[in-house]
């Protein structure tokens, strides 16, 4: 394409990172403050005393670069660790990049599947789910089928039904009713209800989810956010049923004494609001952005 300013252009769709293959390229590559404890110096007297070595030496003998002076047996086990996390790392963004996946999860996949994670991920891609947040599901699993993931796979469908869930927790949802979530999957996935049926049973048998039957309906909840319902549940229940250590008394007479020395006039809502705080330990007040629903009662509280 031709730019009106620039003139020609060129547009990248994919390209790969190759670790360095010369040794003048691992010495810059050394030398550039991605290993721990290596900059210029170093990363010359290294390359000058292992030459072809030195990727075998950093990976697998790391303890050769005592001989180096300045470098200790810990800095070496250091220097080594560091080499090595960068490898992989360059590794992992230049796969993530050839699926369509941004860079900016290299570090957080190799801190969960640590130097095998590109094998990992190419055995599973749908467990990237678990890891980018919001990443969209058709992005992984147009890669998992391109690199031969099978279209019936049981880890396809298993976190198709996840991606879902996740999906709907995105919308400040916890649960979703079953039919609707049987829908949703038999579309993403080009599979039938009744397989996906199945595996939402496998998957509640194995602990991974929870169904609920109320209100004449079935909800899928992920277990982890059932989890997390109950104990909130738990702890208003408990919060509801103790005393009610901050309720004034006379609030009717305090609260005329604040609208004249603050120059306000509370309208009929706000003195409910207001009223059901003072009496419950446990009270919703719905609003929306910026109507301060929460400052208002403290500078009230305050003064009161």
């Amino acid at each position: 394409m031709k730019h009106k300013d620039y003139g020609e252009q060129f547009k990248v769709n994919t390209f790969r990172k190759n670790m360095p293959e010369t040794l003048e390229a691992l010495e810059r590559y050394l030398a550039s403050g991605n290993i721990k404890w290596v900059g210029p110096k170093i990363a010359k007297k290294i390359i000058k005393e292992f030459k072809d070595e030195t990727t075998y030496v950093l990976e697998k003998e790391p303890e050769r670069l005592e001989i180096i002076k300045g470098i200790t047996r810990e800095k070496a086990m250091d220097i080594s660790e560091s080499f090595v996390e960068s490898k992989e790392l360059w590794k992992i963004v230049s796969f993530l990049e050839e699926i369509g996946i941004s860079s900016s999860y290299a570090k957080k996949v190799y801190e969960l599947y640590g130097i095998n994670a590109v094998e990992e991920i190419k055995c599973d891609p749908y467990r990237l789910i678990d890891v980018v947040r919001g990443i969209s599901f058709k992005t992984i699993d147009e890669a998992a089928l391109r690199i031969g993931i099978d279209s019936d796979d049981e880890q396809r469908i298993i976190y198709g039904i996840k991606y879902g869930l996740l999906l709907s927790s995105y919308n400040g949802h916890t649960c979703v009713i079953k039919n609707n979530l049987l829908d949703f999957v038999s579309t993403l996935l080009q599979i039938t209800e009744s397989t996906i049926n199945d595996f939402l049973k496998q998957m509640k048998a194995k602990g991974n989810i929870v169904i609920e039957e109320r209100d004449e309906q079935e909800w899928v909840y992920l277990t982890e956010y059932y989890e997390a319902e109950m104990f909130i549940a738990g702890k208003l229940v408990r919060l509801d049923n103790v005393k009610n250590r901050k309720r004034i008394t006379n609030i009717e007479e305090k609260l005329k004494r604040i609208e004249k020395l603050n120059k306000i006039e509370l309208s009929e809502k706000q003195r409910e609001a207001i009223s059901l705080v003072n009496d419950n330990n446990v009270c919703v007040i719905t609003g929306g952005p910026g109507t301060r629903k929460n400052n208002n009662y403290k500078k009230y509280n305050r003064t009161l």
